[in-house]
C-alpha cells in the first residue's frame, strides 16, 4: 500500500489468489404466459473438479493486530452444490424488455446459503 504522510496505520500484505475449474450441471424450464411475458427456471449442481487458494497475511501497525492472517482451508470446502434461478421478463414493446431474476445457491467455502435479486431494463435499436 503506499501512503504518505497523512497515513496512520499502512497495511502490508501479500497477494491472495484464488484458481476454481467446476462442472455445472442441470435442467432449465422456459416458457411464455402470454406473447409478451415469459418465465426462465433453472436448478443444477455445481462441482468443483480442483480449486486452490492461497494463505492471506500481512502485517501492520495497528496496536493489537501487528500480525493477521487467514488460512486457506480445504476442509471447509463444499465441492458439490445445489444452485438455481428463476427469471421473468415482460416485453414491453419489440426492442424493449424488463427483467426480474433471483438466483440462490450455496457458497464454496460454508454450509450457507447465497442469493441475488436483479432488475433489468433492456432496450435495442
Amino acid at each position: 500500500e503506499d501512503y504518505d504522510e497523512s497515513t496512520k496505520y499502512p497495511l502490508s500484505y501479500n497477494s491472495y489468489h484464488e484458481r476454481a475449474l467446476t462442472l455445472q450441471a442441470g435442467l432449465e424450464l422456459s416458457g411464455m404466459f402470454s406473447a409478451e411475458t415469459g418465465f426462465e427456471a433453472a436448478v443444477g449442481l455445481e462441482y468443483d473438479l480442483n480449486r486452490s487458494a492461497n494463505d492471506f497475511s500481512g502485517t501492520s501497525p495497528i496496536p493489537g493486530l501487528e500480525l493477521f492472517s487467514l488460512d486457506h482451508d480445504d476442509e471447509d470446502q463444499a465441492k458439490l452444490r445445489p444452485a438455481g434461478m428463476i427469471s421473468v421478463f415482460h416485453d414491453v414493446t419489440p426492442n424493449q424488455r424488463m427483467t426480474g431474476t433471483f438466483r440462490a445457491g450455496q457458497d464454496a467455502w460454508s454450509e450457507d446459503f447465497q442469493g441475488s435479486a436483479v432488475l433489468g431494463y433492456r432496450f435495442s435499436f
